[in-house]
């Protein structure tokens, strides 16, 4: 913004000049010295006088100039002038005369160039007199020396003045200049401070809404986690009374001698339709339940080294009879020697299960390849048809839940649910998938999988492992892990012969793999290969659980190693007193086969179970079976136990889940009391084996060459605040675990 600034009132001509203060006061200290000086002149009187005079006349001036600044200026230059002239006569020293120069100096100083010529014509106008007054007399010569004098000085403040004068234009020029560009300045800057203040206004906006947005977000997160949660739940509810449906059709469509009447072929058509529906609901229900694990963030792998050509070869051979009956070919391109993949072996193989069948259900000429092959650090598996393929608008949604290409993906049963899991189970292996298609041409879905699970950001190890883990008294050497520079994954072995702590591991530990593995050896190889936290070591027999620790310990010195006693599921049912374990939905040949289990005959059998459709299911089928076989029901624990003691019946079949008294409540009863303990008890439930986890009632743990004794009562301190505290996996992650020290340590 450029404005015109006005010059100040008092100009910088002023301020350069020399201040006529300075100048009456300099005149008026000569009139002091003069009139000292008086004593040493021919006329003392009049010296006397003279600068008296002076100094009165300084007085006047210095009043005047706060008044009338111009009239002191000529005041101060006449009063230089005469004074001079009057002191070169009294003293009688022409010399005096040649000071006549300075009034007009003082002239060009004080008031301007045209002054100090006006004082220098008067100056040398008035020389004449000055002779006439000196006693002695001044020649001619003298007079020009003095004129000589005067007009030399007036030129040379001439020269002088005017570079003043330029200089003075250019201050001012150069002072409008700044005036303005502090006017702008100021401008600007009340500009910029009403910017930040709409910055800061804006700002604490913005903070506002990233709050509100965080706010919502969690909400939405949780909602979407209760959603998720929800539908598994309702997936649960429907399972169980879909079994039901699937179990009397079944038992109608195979055994319909069992009902009084032969079932008309209609009818026996129309409940196939039902039993083949059911089915397929039951798939449906599965899949959603699948999304949902996954959506609610319950979505557990199971990693384990697995071979992707053995993997899809026996994808392959599944789907063959579908293909096969449609006429197709099924070719597979991928080289035996593939490198083994980091992952989830039954989640992989439902991935490749459901391209497979996609495949099989949309192609009904041609025939179907599948392929693998290893690009860079992953593994590439392409599923590839001769379908009639997919439009671009449309191929940009199969991925998304429940979505169906039209009428054709209707007609074929699909689901729509099918690419959404797979995707789900590829991502949560750290892979993506993909699909290309053209109308006509077939369709092509390809996934890829890390060869190895990328390092966990931020590690949160839960169990046996601490998250503060630091490894000061062993370090890794390159030259026996065959690595270079890489970072400990979050990674616990686990070696376990049954597979069943692997997979209860799964469930209930956050943020860390769980590489599963079949014997010591194997164990052994996967430590060595990759550094992991530790080596959890499942043992059947706690009476050779050291000696296998020890070897584990001697080729995996670096590595800690954990020794524990954790049963299986089917062992803890024998233990708590049961002799066989079946999970729902229970077959007719589940059936036949625990009837083989008494030592004797069996023909009085119990069937407790709180839900009355499932008594008449279960009594059906065993009818299907033996015909002459007496069934008795229960619908609680302690009918159970009262029917068990008064009917002693053959075997039980017994529902795990009941309210009040449940299964393992009956069990445990049963075994206090001698007349009925020996009775077999077969449990039957749908129950989820992480409601009752396992517990080891021992535990061991060692690691290199041991551990100091300071180190030892940590860890021991560690440990008695551990399994002394409140139980759950979540709380241990807050707890000084006794990992960070190798232990051997025994606690039964």
């Amino acid at each position: 913004m450029n404005r015109t600034i006005h010059p100040p009132q008092l100009s910088f001509r002023a301020d350069l000049r020399i201040p006529t203060e300075a100048i009456i006061a300099t005149l008026f200290g000569c009139a002091v010295a003069l009139g000292f000086a008086s004593e040493f002149s021919v006329a003392p009187t009049g010296v006397a006088i003279l600068a008296i005079a002076v100094m009165g006349t300084c007085w006047v001036l210095w009043e005047l100039e706060r008044s009338h600044p111009a009239v002191a200026q000529w005041g101060l230059v006449l009063v230089t002038a005469v004074a001079l002239a009057t002191a070169a006569a009294l003293f009688r020293a022409p010399v005096i005369l040649s000071l006549l120069v300075v009034p007009t100096g003082l002239a060009a100083a004080l008031i301007g160039i045209q002054a100090a010529t006006v004082t220098a014509i008067i100056i040398a106008a008035c020389l004449p007199a000055a002779r006439a007054m000196l006693l002695g007399g001044i020649d001619s010569t003298a007079i020009t020396v003095v004129l000589i004098g005067i007009f030399a000085t007036l030129g040379l403040f001439h020269a002088v003045l005017r570079q003043v004068a330029q200089l003075e234009r250019w201050l001012e020029e150069y002072f409008e200049r700044s005036q303005n560009l502090v006017e702008e300045t100021r401008d600007r800057r009340a500009e910029l401070g009403k910017a930040m203040d709409d910055v800061m206004h804006l700002n604490r906006q913005l903070v506002l809404v990233n709050e509100r947005v965080a706010s919502l977000r969690l909400i939405a997160e949780e909602a979407r986690r209760a959603k998720a949660a929800f539908v598994a739940r309702v997936s649960h509810e429907l399972r169980t009374p879909l079994n039901m449906i699937i179990g009397l059709v079944r038992l109608m469509v195979d055994s319909p001698g069992i009902y009084s009447a032969p079932l008309p072929p209609d009818l026996s058509k129309d409940l196939q339709v039902i039993h083949r529906n059911s089915e397929h609901l039951l798939s449906l229900i599965n899949d959603v339940l699948d999304l949902s694990q996954v959506e609610a963030g319950r979505g557990k792998l199971y990693r384990e080294r697995v071979n992707i050509y053995e993997l899809i070869s026996a994808a392959a051979d599944a789907v063959r009879p579908l293909i096969d009956n449609k006429r197709l070919y099924l070719r597979m391109d991928a080289p035996a020697d593939l490198p083994a993949v980091d992952c989830d072996r039954t989640r992989i193989r439902q991935v490749v299960l459901n391209l497979l069948s996609n495949a099989a259900r949309f192609t009904e000429q041609g025939g179907i390849s599948i392929s693998a092959k290893q690009q860079d650090a992953h593994v590439v598996v392409n599923v590839r048809d001769t379908g009639p393929g997919i439009a671009p608008d449309v191929a940009e949604h199969l991925f998304e839940p429940f979505y169906q290409a039209g009428e054709l993906w209707i007609e074929k049963g699909g689901s729509g649910l099918g690419l959404s899991i797979c995707k789900q189970f590829v991502r949560l292996h750290g892979g993506r998938i993909w699909l290309d298609s053209e109308l006509g041409a077939g369709t092509s879905v390809s996934f890829e999988l890390p060869i190895s699970p990328p390092p966990s950001v931020s590690p949160s190890p839960a169990g046996f492992i601490r998250e503060d883990w630091i490894w000061r008294e062993h370090t890794f050497r390159t030259d026996e892990v065959g690595l270079q520079d890489e970072a400990v994954h979050q990674r616990l072995i686990v070696c376990d012969a049954g597979g069943d702590l692997t997979q209860e591991l799964t469930r209930v530990v956050e943020d860390l793999q769980i590489v599963g593995t079949a014997s010591p050896e194997e164990a052994i190889k996967h430590a060595v290969e990759v550094p992991a936290l530790a080596i959890l070591h499942n043992a059947t027999d706690p009476g050779t659980v050291w000696s296998q620790l020890d070897h584990i310990r001697q080729a995996a010195p670096a590595t800690p190693i954990v020794g524990a006693c954790f049963p299986p599921q089917l062992e803890r049912a024998l233990e708590a007193g049961s002799s066989d374990y079946l999970v729902k939905p229970v077959t007719r040949e589940d059936l036949e086969q625990v009837l083989t289990i008494t030592d004797g005959p069996t023909r009085r059998i119990l069937v407790v179970d709180d839900n009355p459709d499932v008594l008449q299911l279960i009594g059906r089928m065993l009818h299907t079976i033996d015909a002459g076989l007496d069934i008795l029901t229960a619908a609680n624990g302690p009918d159970a136990i009262a029917t068990i003691r008064h009917r002693r019946p053959d075997l039980v079949l017994l529902d795990l889940i009941m309210p009040g008294m449940d299964g393992w409540q009956v069990l445990a009863e049963k075994s206090r009391d001698p007349a009925i303990r020996d009775i077999p008890i077969v449990l039957v439930s749908a129950q989820d084996p992480a409601e009752h986890p396992p517990a080891s009632r021992a535990f061991w743990a060692t690691i290199g060459d041991g551990i100091s004794l300071q180190r030892f009562v940590e860890c021991t301190l560690a440990f008695a605040n551990i399994v002394t505290g409140a139980p759950g996996i979540s709380d241990s992650a807050h707890d000084p675990l006794w990992a960070q020290s190798p232990v051997h340590q025994s606690n039964p």
